[in-house]
């Protein structure tokens, strides 16, 4: 009961800072891998595969005004994962750290953008130095902080951005 306890405190703790400091727009962090995200892999080094497709037809400004875009944006992105979980309990949890690369493919074809075709490349780098995994008896949860390091291609008001040219943090709870 003492280790839920602590879990829920540090769950509102982070959440409430969270608030506090706003959302800037920008890095969206991925759910990892769906139902299981919970769960932690086993003690050791694994790898993860996954695939992201983003979908768009309007766009929002620097001002706040939307922007339709008459045609929509595809984005596809693919990152694998490298993760290391740790083979001693922290906080009653498995500790674990991931980071990975995504190569990303972004379509645009909207008739107000100058770039047709497709363009591909390396994405921003997302790592999660620190992250802890409790499984119960009919539930698991996992708490992350992370961040996304600006390795993706970007160019102040290029069409064709795969990255945002700045670092980001987060913080994600999962559940399945």
């Amino acid at each position: 009961m003492r280790t839920f306890t602590i879990i829920i405190g540090l769950i509102i703790a982070l959440v409430s800072v969270s608030k506090a400091q706003g959302l800037e727009t920008g890095h969206y962090g991925y759910a990892i891998n769906g139902m299981r995200s919970a769960h932690a892999p086993a003690p050791g080094f694994s790898l993860t595969n996954i695939s992201h497709i983003y979908n768009a037809s309007q766009m929002r400004m620097e001002n706040g005004e939307v922007h339709e875009m008459g045609k929509s944006v595809m984005a596809f992105a693919n990152i694998t994962l490298l993760t290391y979980v740790h083979d001693k309990p922290v906080l009653g949890g498995k500790y674990f750290a991931a980071a990975g690369v995504p190569i990303a493919n972004l379509a645009l074809n909207p008739s107000n953008f100058s770039l047709n075709g497709q363009q591909a490349g390396i994405g921003d780098m997302i790592v999660f130095p620190a992250a802890l995994s409790w499984t119960f008896d009919r539930m698991a949860l996992t708490a992350r902080i992370g961040f996304f390091a600006p390795t993706g291609r970007y160019k102040a008001g290029a069409s064709n951005n795969l990255g945002k040219g700045y670092f980001s943090h987060f913080y994600t709870f999962n559940t399945p």
